[in-house]
């Protein structure tokens, strides 16, 4: 049976032990990830407390040889180019290990934000990569183990190799 936890943030609803934070959370998956992490995102920042540890987690990972696989909602067109580069610098960390693909969709976007490490623990939640995703909306998510995990990775496998998304070769 699949272990669910609530993740979240937003002071005004966040119930102590029975909801974890959600940049907590996802630093705590990113950091045990052995072997793969795979994340979409629809929206990327950098430059502010919350979100760097995000990013300096993935960087810890690309050092332990971690595989990462990252899809972007329309990457080209982000607004932060810091965090453009910030993605550009993780690819460059990880030539081997790195894979970073923009999803180019005309009919719709890609809005979903699911983190899946080791096909064992997805987090799956409205937060953006964003210090207000992270720490200053109301956001919530759930934490799963176990076999939706696994699905969660499968789904996001599909997306990945799918004709709507495509690699991210230059940075500029």
């Amino acid at each position: 049976m699949d272990k669910i936890r609530l993740v979240g943030s937003g002071s005004e609803w966040m119930l102590g032990e029975d909801v974890v934070p959600i940049e907590d959370a996802m630093v705590s998956l990113i950091s045990s990830a052995r072997d793969c992490i795979e994340m979409t995102m629809f929206s990327i920042w950098t430059g502010f407390e919350f979100v760097d540890r995000i990013w300096d987690s993935l960087d810890d990972a690309v050092n332990r040889g971690v595989h990462i696989y990252l899809v972007i909602n329309d990457f080209h067109n982000q607004s932060s180019k810091a965090a453009m580069s910030r993605v550009g610098n993780l690819k460059s960390m990880g030539r081997d290990t790195v894979g970073v693909r923009s999803f180019n969709g005309l009919s719709g976007t890609l809005h979903a934000k699911i983190l899946v490490v080791d096909e064992g623990s997805c987090i799956i939640s409205s937060s953006n990569q964003s210090d207000k995703g992270y720490a200053k909306n109301h956001e919530l998510g759930v934490q799963i183990e176990g076999k939706r995990a696994k699905t969660a990775s499968r789904m996001f496998r599909k997306l990945y190799s799918s004709k709507k998304c495509t690699s991210i070769i230059d940075f500029e």
